[in-house]
């Protein structure tokens, strides 16, 4: 923090657009995961975190040997308040006989923003959250900012799209990389679908369908 001061503005607001990441001290391998971390040099984990916007860092030693399950816990819970955090405040889908609506809005509860600018598609999904009707979208993932307000996606389809047997309307962030780990969101699993669909609601036939 202290070069990226001296740099100045311009290098502090560098997460915005640019991935912050690095390596931990080899002096503070394993134990800065450690309860009480003895290192009188150690700083605060999560602190440096918030104060980096940090992606990443990697830690070596906590591959070398054998390491505590509490340094393993401890360690998981950290690396999950790197980077991006997005959760879906809100989804709906409104229809009628001729329109099909799908409403989403989402919130960036991390340190950092997503930087790549991956596809957004939505999709009708069957009963056994089978993804049968796929539509693109020219929604965008990038530039949501920790603390930006809420930002809104709409779709409006025509009802006769949608096939009779989809059950709900969901989307995804497509994975460029096709053996790649789809981006999950933060909200509770039962809106988690199968290869990173995210549920957004029931369709009902006419009327409207709340996010459940």
């Amino acid at each position: 923090m202290p070069s990226l001061k001296a740099a100045g503005q311009e290098a502090i607001l560098k997460w915005k657009t640019h991935p912050i990441g690095g390596e931990i001290r080899p002096e503070l391998w394993g134990q800065i995961f450690d309860d009480k971390v003895a290192h009188k040099q150690a700083q605060d984990f999560d602190k440096s975190v918030r104060e980096t916007h940090a992606s990443w860092l990697m830690d070596t030693g906590m591959s070398e040997k054998k390491q505590s399950a509490t340094r393993i816990k401890n360690a998981s819970r950290a690396v999950q308040k790197m980077g991006y955090e997005f959760h879906v405040t809100d989804a709906t889908v409104v229809r009628d006989a001729n329109q099909t609506r799908a409403t989403i809005q989402l919130r960036n509860t991390g340190v950092a923003p997503f930087y790549y600018d991956w596809k957004i598609v939505v999709a009708a999904l069957d009963d056994n959250g089978t993804p049968i009707k796929q539509w693109p979208t020219d929604w965008k993932i990038t530039s949501l900012l920790p603390d930006d307000a809420v930002r809104n996606w709409q779709l409006s389809l025509e009802s006769s799209q949608i096939p009779n047997n989809a059950e709900y309307l969901a989307f995804r962030i497509v994975n460029p990389l096709a053996t790649g780990l789809p981006l999950r969101f933060a909200n509770t699993a039962d809106r988690q679908q199968p290869n990173g669909w995210f549920r957004i609601a029931k369709i009902s036939g006419a009327g409207v369908a709340e996010a459940e």
